[in-house]
């Protein structure tokens, strides 16, 4: 055996040595933890600069530092001072642990400030957010410490809605909603919810405001409004519901006009209560027709007989000279090159929905109004058997858009006009041949077929109503499906049974409008005029009719 000199070095070893902990290292390498709980921690204040709470506050600067790197988001939306400041502070990040706040103008004296941060404040790795976080100080003697809550909600339906300004003004004039920012203000949750704290006590106007345009400032007709009906003296926490509403135009102006095939529609600032037409230059308005929406806002008036000459006429509003319309004879001439070839027709029918709300009734709809119908044309099968001995009418409007389609057999007395003789769990066919309509124009229309099948009488169920109440004036009662639509309303006084049949298997709403100038519909407010919109009552419990079943419920207004 050979022995190694004791001086020098055996590179060989030395190479083996090396590689071994090389190995040995890169397999035993330092690795974070998998797995575990999820980090569900918000960020906790560990430092307040100066402190919260703090009084006799004189400085430019707030620092709020966490115990872990945050991240500020959507800061712009999220970040209240009140009061209010004419310019927000710089609010910014410092190593990501620290929140600076500079104020950009003088704070007021003796008053106490509350910074709410929203949901902006969140953990910078799981974005565990710091619901509502609060920094308040004072520039006086002490902090205000009153609150008042309550809850917003519109009006006509009382839905809630959130980020609605709930504000407090010590200005008691009216006009302070048009002209300046509020003393406190809050902002609703998603419930409509509200809480504005340390307020100081004292008599404020309270105001609730949908502000659109982010001013803080009340632009009347454009933006959802409500306000208290007397001023709220704050001695001691306070609560105060809040009811929304956007004010009707005041000032009656046509908003704007344009031309179709035929027609003009004329869109009012407000309801109107009578309109005239008087021709001038060659025009003769004897022919014209008119139609109006449901609100009567929007007015139009068509054109049996119109050439590519101009057509000029003045428009009389509630007895008074109110506009001149000018329809250019270059306009009609492109309206009549690109005129429509056929009357369209769609109908208002919804396949296995025929009985819902309301026995059967067809509504047909046209792009122009029906001069005539052409009698003995439609075909009408039940059960693919054809139904001979019938006859179809047109109720409505004469040179109507929207015509009840009804039918009357041969075995009904003439004088009762049905138009309810569909029956229970049978597919119907209706069809109406081509030409069967003619329009105002001298158009017609193609083949139109009505396929349905109604549903078994068994499938619907009906509600009994047993209204009570002590007071006696007029109210209008309305039965509403899930979505809020009016599914029929009627006008009562005093105590009334209210019956409804054929209602789908589903839940329904029944509200009380208090109709306190009895003109039958919902009014809104006005708030110069210090006039609420009228009161709107929900019967809270659910209400959910069955197949086949007899619902009777007991309402007692208070």
């Amino acid at each position: 055996m050979r022995k190694l000199n004791s001086g020098k070095i055996c590179f060989a070893c030395i190479s083996a040595y090396l590689f071994i902990c090389t190995l040995f290292f890169s397999c035993a390498q330092i690795l974070n933890p998998g797995g575990g709980a999820k980090d569900t921690a918000v960020p906790q204040v560990v430092k307040y600069t100066p402190d919260s709470a703090a009084k006799n506050f004189k400085g430019k600067e707030i620092n709020i530092a966490f115990d872990e790197y945050i991240q500020l988001k959507d800061l712009n939306s999220q970040l209240t001072v009140s009061p209010p400041l004419e310019i927000q502070p710089e609010v910014k990040l410092v190593k990501n642990k620290i929140i600076n706040i500079e104020f950009k103008e003088p704070l007021k004296d003796n008053s106490t400030y509350t910074i709410n941060f929203g949901s902006s404040i969140a953990d910078i790795t799981e974005g565990n957010v710091k619901e509502n976080f609060q920094y308040v100080f004072s520039t006086g003697n002490f902090i205000d410490s009153l609150s008042l809550t309550g809850t917003v909600m519109y009006a006509q339906d009382l839905k809630p809605e959130k980020d609605v300004l709930v504000m407090l003004y010590s200005d008691f004039s009216d006009s302070v909603v048009f002209k300046r920012k509020p003393d406190y203000f809050g902002k609703t949750k998603t419930d409509g919810s509200f809480q504005i704290n340390n307020i100081r006590n004292g008599k404020y106007k309270v105001i609730a405001l949908k502000d659109e345009d982010e001013n803080f400032l009340y632009t009347p007709v454009a933006e959802y409004f409500a306000f208290a009906d007397s001023l709220i003296d704050l001695t001691k926490n306070k609560k105060v519901n809040l009811y929304l509403f956007k004010e009707e135009e005041q000032k009656l102006f046509l908003r704007k006009w344009g031309t179709s095939y035929g027609s003009v529609s004329l869109i009012f600032s407000k309801p109107i209560d009578k309109i005239e037409t008087k021709g001038f230059n060659n025009t003769d308005t004897k022919d014209f027709l008119k139609e109006e929406n449901l609100t009567r806002d929007t007015i139009i008036y068509w054109f049996p007989k119109f050439t590519d000459d101009s057509i000029q006429f003045y428009v009389d509003v509630n007895g008074n000279r109110f506009d001149t319309i000018n329809i250019c004879g270059c306009t009609l001439k492109k309206k009549k090159i690109n005129a429509p070839e056929k009357l369209e027709v769609s109908s208002n029918l919804v396949p296995g929905k025929l009985f819902d709300y309301n026995p059967i009734n067809l509504m047909l709809r046209f792009n122009h109004p029906v001069k005539l119908m052409e009698k003995g044309k439609i075909l009408y099968s039940e059960d693919s058997v054809l139904i001979e001995k019938h006859r179809f009418f047109l109720g409505g409007k004469e040179n109507s858009r929207k015509l009840m389609l009804g039918l009357i057999l041969d075995t009904i007395p003439p004088d009762l006009v049905q138009s309810n003789l569909f029956k229970e769990n049978k597919n119907y066919n209706i069809l109406i041949p081509k030409g069967t309509f003619t329009d105002i124009f001298g158009l017609t229309n193609d083949s139109f077929k009505l396929e349905f099948k109604t549903q078994e009488q068994k499938y619907y169920g009906t509600l009994k109503v047993k209204l009570t109440t002590k007071t006696g004036e007029k109210k209008i009662v309305q039965l509403l499906d899930e979505k809020g639509s009016v599914i029929k309303s009627e006008i009562i006084e005093g105590n009334k049974d209210l019956f409804y049949d054929y209602l789908a298997p589903k839940n329904f709403k029944i509200r009380v409008i208090y109709d306190a100038n009895n003109n039958g519909k919902w009014d809104t407010g006005n708030f110069m005029n210090k006039k609420q919109p009228e009161k709107v009552i929900y019967y809270t419990q659910p209400i959910t009719v069955r197949s086949n079943w007899d619902l009777e419920i007991e309402w007692e207004i208070k």
